[in-house]
Protein backbone atom coordinates (compact mmCIF):
# COMPACT_ATOMS: atom_id res chain seq x y z
CA UNK A 1 0.00 0.00 0.00
CA UNK A 2 1.62 3.61 -0.89
CA UNK A 3 2.46 5.72 2.00
CA UNK A 4 0.68 8.64 2.19
CA UNK A 5 2.77 12.12 2.14
CA UNK A 6 2.62 14.17 4.99
CA UNK A 7 0.44 17.81 4.92
CA UNK A 8 2.80 20.46 4.85
CA UNK A 9 -0.39 22.54 6.47
CA UNK A 10 -1.37 19.81 8.93
CA UNK A 11 2.59 19.82 10.20
CA UNK A 12 2.60 23.44 10.95
CA UNK A 13 -0.19 23.11 12.46
CA UNK A 14 1.43 20.18 14.90
CA UNK A 15 4.42 22.48 15.14
CA UNK A 16 1.76 25.70 16.80
CA UNK A 17 -0.28 23.01 18.96
CA UNK A 18 3.28 21.36 20.11
CA UNK A 19 4.49 25.25 21.03
CA UNK A 20 1.01 25.92 22.61
CA UNK A 21 1.48 22.55 24.75
CA UNK A 22 2.81 23.65 28.99
CA UNK A 23 2.65 20.19 30.13
CA UNK A 24 3.72 17.16 28.90
CA UNK A 25 0.32 15.96 29.31
CA UNK A 26 -0.42 18.60 26.54
CA UNK A 27 2.24 17.45 24.60
CA UNK A 28 1.38 13.70 24.07
CA UNK A 29 -2.46 14.73 23.47
CA UNK A 30 -1.67 16.88 21.03
CA UNK A 31 0.34 14.36 19.12
CA UNK A 32 -2.16 11.21 19.33
CA UNK A 33 -4.51 13.72 18.11
CA UNK A 34 -2.68 15.14 14.96
CA UNK A 35 -1.43 11.92 13.63
CA UNK A 36 -5.20 10.58 14.25
CA UNK A 37 -6.42 13.64 12.37
CA UNK A 38 -3.84 12.85 9.94
CA UNK A 39 -5.24 9.15 9.67
CA UNK A 40 -8.76 10.40 9.39
CA UNK A 41 -9.60 13.81 8.60
CA UNK A 42 -12.54 13.19 9.50
CA UNK A 43 -11.84 12.52 13.01
CA UNK A 44 -12.61 14.95 15.59
CA UNK A 45 -12.07 16.73 18.76
CA UNK A 46 -14.91 15.44 20.02
CA UNK A 47 -14.60 12.09 18.99
CA UNK A 48 -11.07 12.03 20.87
CA UNK A 49 -12.71 13.80 23.77
CA UNK A 50 -14.93 10.40 24.04
CA UNK A 51 -12.44 7.91 23.43
CA UNK A 52 -10.19 9.62 26.24
CA UNK A 53 -13.50 9.99 28.85
CA UNK A 54 -13.11 13.82 29.08
CA UNK A 55 -15.71 16.36 28.11
CA UNK A 56 -15.24 18.54 24.51
CA UNK A 57 -14.19 21.89 27.02
CA UNK A 58 -11.41 19.81 29.33
CA UNK A 59 -10.21 18.38 26.26
CA UNK A 60 -9.92 22.11 24.43
CA UNK A 61 -8.53 23.65 27.28
CA UNK A 62 -5.53 20.63 27.95
CA UNK A 63 -4.53 20.95 24.21
CA UNK A 64 -4.15 24.28 24.23
CA UNK A 65 -2.05 23.94 27.61
CA UNK A 66 -4.80 26.15 29.71
CA UNK A 67 -5.77 22.85 32.22
CA UNK A 68 -3.27 20.53 33.45
CA UNK A 69 -5.03 17.11 35.31
CA UNK A 70 -4.26 15.23 38.21
CA UNK A 71 -2.29 12.10 38.22
CA UNK A 72 -5.39 10.14 39.02
CA UNK A 73 -6.74 11.82 35.64
CA UNK A 74 -3.59 11.44 33.62
CA UNK A 75 -3.62 7.30 34.74
CA UNK A 76 -7.01 7.48 32.92
CA UNK A 77 -6.03 8.80 29.72
CA UNK A 78 -2.90 7.34 29.75
CA UNK A 79 -4.52 3.54 30.00
CA UNK A 80 -7.52 4.83 27.30
CA UNK A 81 -4.62 5.82 25.13
CA UNK A 82 -2.68 2.70 25.38
CA UNK A 83 0.96 4.41 25.85
CA UNK A 84 4.03 2.90 24.86
CA UNK A 85 6.40 2.06 27.68
CA UNK A 86 8.47 5.22 26.44
CA UNK A 87 5.74 7.51 25.49
CA UNK A 88 4.52 6.72 29.20
CA UNK A 89 7.30 8.30 30.78
CA UNK A 90 7.24 11.01 28.68
CA UNK A 91 3.21 11.63 29.95
CA UNK A 92 4.03 11.60 33.60
CA UNK A 93 7.21 13.67 33.61
CA UNK A 94 5.22 16.24 35.23
CA UNK A 95 4.27 14.48 38.27
CA UNK A 96 6.76 13.78 41.25
CA UNK A 97 7.22 10.41 42.97
CA UNK A 98 3.86 11.07 44.98
CA UNK A 99 1.68 12.10 41.98
CA UNK A 100 1.98 15.74 43.16
CA UNK A 101 2.34 18.14 39.60
CA UNK A 102 5.83 20.14 39.31
CA UNK A 103 5.83 23.88 38.91
CA UNK A 104 7.76 23.67 35.55
CA UNK A 105 7.81 20.27 34.31
CA UNK A 106 11.93 19.57 34.27
CA UNK A 107 14.16 18.71 31.56
CA UNK A 108 14.12 14.71 30.92
CA UNK A 109 16.86 12.99 29.41
CA UNK A 110 15.24 11.50 26.20
CA UNK A 111 12.32 11.82 24.15
CA UNK A 112 10.60 10.03 21.52
CA UNK A 113 9.46 11.97 18.30
CA UNK A 114 6.37 12.01 17.26
CA UNK A 115 6.11 11.17 13.22
CA UNK A 116 5.85 14.42 12.21
CA UNK A 117 7.94 16.21 14.72
CA UNK A 118 10.50 13.43 12.97
CA UNK A 119 9.68 14.41 9.17
CA UNK A 120 10.36 17.90 10.42
CA UNK A 121 13.83 17.00 11.34
CA UNK A 122 14.60 13.66 10.07
CA UNK A 123 17.77 15.34 7.89
CA UNK A 124 21.02 14.47 9.74
CA UNK A 125 22.05 18.18 10.26
CA UNK A 126 19.45 18.61 12.37
CA UNK A 127 20.19 16.71 14.59
CA UNK A 128 23.65 17.52 14.48
CA UNK A 129 23.14 20.99 15.18
CA UNK A 130 21.83 20.00 18.48
CA UNK A 131 25.27 17.82 19.49
CA UNK A 132 27.29 20.60 17.93
CA UNK A 133 25.37 22.86 20.58
CA UNK A 134 26.81 20.74 23.44
CA UNK A 135 30.36 21.45 22.73
CA UNK A 136 32.47 23.78 24.01
CA UNK A 137 32.86 27.12 21.95
CA UNK A 138 29.43 26.63 20.44
CA UNK A 139 28.21 29.77 18.88
CA UNK A 140 24.74 29.90 17.86
CA UNK A 141 25.57 31.44 14.24
CA UNK A 142 24.01 30.11 11.24
CA UNK A 143 27.59 30.85 9.48
CA UNK A 144 29.70 29.52 12.15
CA UNK A 145 27.27 26.18 12.32
CA UNK A 146 27.36 25.69 8.65
CA UNK A 147 31.05 26.00 8.92
CA UNK A 148 31.34 23.55 11.48
CA UNK A 149 29.09 21.18 9.70
CA UNK A 150 30.15 21.92 5.88
CA UNK A 151 26.40 22.71 5.01
CA UNK A 152 24.83 25.64 3.56
CA UNK A 153 24.26 28.83 5.26
CA UNK A 154 20.50 28.03 4.09
CA UNK A 155 20.36 24.87 5.44
CA UNK A 156 21.71 26.33 8.56
CA UNK A 157 19.19 28.96 8.80
CA UNK A 158 16.19 27.15 8.24
CA UNK A 159 17.17 24.39 10.84
CA UNK A 160 17.64 26.54 13.48
CA UNK A 161 13.93 27.98 12.87
CA UNK A 162 12.57 24.78 13.40
CA UNK A 163 14.77 23.40 16.25
CA UNK A 164 13.63 26.65 17.66
CA UNK A 165 9.68 26.71 16.80
CA UNK A 166 9.88 23.13 18.30
CA UNK A 167 11.33 24.14 21.25
CA UNK A 168 14.08 22.16 20.99
CA UNK A 169 16.51 24.53 21.16
CA UNK A 170 16.68 27.83 22.63
CA UNK A 171 19.03 31.01 22.10
CA UNK A 172 19.95 32.08 25.48
CA UNK A 173 20.67 35.89 24.00
CA UNK A 174 24.55 35.54 24.38
CA UNK A 175 25.41 33.34 21.46
CA UNK A 176 24.95 30.19 23.36
CA UNK A 177 22.09 27.69 23.18
CA UNK A 178 20.21 25.11 25.39
CA UNK A 179 19.03 22.00 24.40
CA UNK A 180 15.52 21.20 26.34
CA UNK A 181 15.74 17.30 25.75
CA UNK A 182 18.86 15.34 25.99
CA UNK A 183 18.18 13.25 23.35
CA UNK A 184 15.51 12.82 20.97
CA UNK A 185 14.67 9.67 18.66
CA UNK A 186 12.50 8.05 16.41
CA UNK A 187 10.49 5.25 17.75
CA UNK A 188 11.73 1.74 17.03
CA UNK A 189 9.92 -0.82 14.68
CA UNK A 190 8.20 1.90 12.66
CA UNK A 191 8.43 1.69 9.06
CA UNK A 192 8.71 5.46 7.78
CA UNK A 193 10.01 6.95 4.45
CA UNK A 194 11.35 9.90 6.97
CA UNK A 195 13.09 7.17 9.14
CA UNK A 196 14.34 5.78 6.07
CA UNK A 197 15.67 9.09 4.44
CA UNK A 198 17.71 9.01 7.76
CA UNK A 199 19.19 5.92 7.24
CA UNK A 200 20.17 6.29 3.74
CA UNK A 201 21.60 9.77 4.65
CA UNK A 202 23.88 8.22 6.94
CA UNK A 203 24.99 5.74 4.88
CA UNK A 204 26.53 8.15 2.95
CA UNK A 205 27.55 10.37 5.50
CA UNK A 206 29.90 7.15 6.23
CA UNK A 207 31.29 6.28 2.44
CA UNK A 208 32.36 10.17 2.55
CA UNK A 209 33.92 9.38 5.98
CA UNK A 210 35.23 6.38 4.63
CA UNK A 211 36.87 8.03 1.95
CA UNK A 212 38.15 10.87 2.95
CA UNK A 213 38.81 11.27 6.66
CA UNK A 214 41.89 9.87 8.09
CA UNK A 215 41.98 6.62 10.37
CA UNK A 216 42.83 8.49 14.02
CA UNK A 217 39.20 9.86 12.95
CA UNK A 218 37.17 7.35 12.31
CA UNK A 219 36.67 3.28 12.92
CA UNK A 220 34.91 1.29 10.72
CA UNK A 221 34.14 -2.35 11.73
CA UNK A 222 31.84 -5.32 10.54
CA UNK A 223 31.36 -9.38 11.19
CA UNK A 224 29.48 -11.56 9.48
CA UNK A 225 27.41 -14.27 11.59
CA UNK A 226 25.10 -17.22 11.19
CA UNK A 227 22.10 -17.34 13.80
CA UNK A 228 18.77 -18.43 14.40
CA UNK A 229 15.89 -15.96 13.37
CA UNK A 230 14.66 -16.29 17.05
CA UNK A 231 17.72 -14.72 18.11
CA UNK A 232 17.18 -11.64 16.52
CA UNK A 233 15.23 -9.90 19.31
CA UNK A 234 18.07 -10.45 21.81
CA UNK A 235 20.55 -9.19 19.06
CA UNK A 236 18.62 -6.11 18.70
CA UNK A 237 18.86 -5.52 22.68
CA UNK A 238 22.22 -5.99 23.29
CA UNK A 239 22.91 -3.07 20.55
CA UNK A 240 20.61 -0.90 22.15
CA UNK A 241 22.42 -1.66 25.70
CA UNK A 242 25.76 -1.01 23.61
CA UNK A 243 24.96 2.36 22.07
CA UNK A 244 23.65 3.65 26.06
CA UNK A 245 26.94 2.59 27.07
CA UNK A 246 28.63 4.47 24.22
CA UNK A 247 26.72 7.48 25.11
CA UNK A 248 27.02 7.47 28.81
CA UNK A 249 31.22 7.14 28.14
CA UNK A 250 30.85 10.06 25.58
CA UNK A 251 28.90 12.31 28.39
CA UNK A 252 32.34 11.54 30.48
CA UNK A 253 34.70 13.69 28.39
CA UNK A 254 34.77 17.43 27.09
CA UNK A 255 32.56 17.92 24.46
CA UNK A 256 34.25 19.45 21.34
CA UNK A 257 33.47 17.35 18.25
CA UNK A 258 30.28 15.82 16.39
CA UNK A 259 30.33 12.54 15.75
CA UNK A 260 27.30 9.47 14.12
CA UNK A 261 27.58 6.28 15.08
CA UNK A 262 26.23 4.33 12.46
CA UNK A 263 24.67 0.31 13.70
CA UNK A 264 23.49 -1.68 10.78
CA UNK A 265 22.08 -5.31 11.00
CA UNK A 266 20.23 -6.88 8.43
CA UNK A 267 20.17 -10.71 6.72
CA UNK A 268 22.35 -11.76 4.09
CA UNK A 269 20.22 -14.74 3.24
CA UNK A 270 17.39 -14.62 0.67
CA UNK A 271 14.12 -15.67 1.21
CA UNK A 272 12.78 -18.80 4.32
CA UNK A 273 14.27 -21.76 4.62
CA UNK A 274 12.10 -24.74 4.05
CA UNK A 275 12.53 -26.33 7.70
CA UNK A 276 11.97 -22.87 8.75
CA UNK A 277 8.86 -21.64 11.17
CA UNK A 278 9.49 -17.86 10.12
CA UNK A 279 6.59 -16.54 7.77
CA UNK A 280 7.68 -14.16 4.92
CA UNK A 281 6.51 -10.33 5.48
CA UNK A 282 3.38 -10.34 3.27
Amino acid sequence: MKEKSADPKQMKDTVRKDMAATSSVSRVLNRHFSEAKQANPRFSLRAFARRLGLSHSSLSEILAGTRRVSRRKAEQISKALGLAPDITIEFFEEFDSAGCLLPVPPRFRRRTLGEYEFRLVSSWHYFAILSLAETAGFVYCPLWISERLGISLAQAKEALHVLEELRFLVENGDGTATLTHRRLSSRDGVLDTAVQKNHLESLKLAQKALRKQPLKRRYFTSMTLALAPEQIPQIKELIRLHLNQVDSAAEAGSKREVYKLNVQFFALTQGVPENSNEEKDS
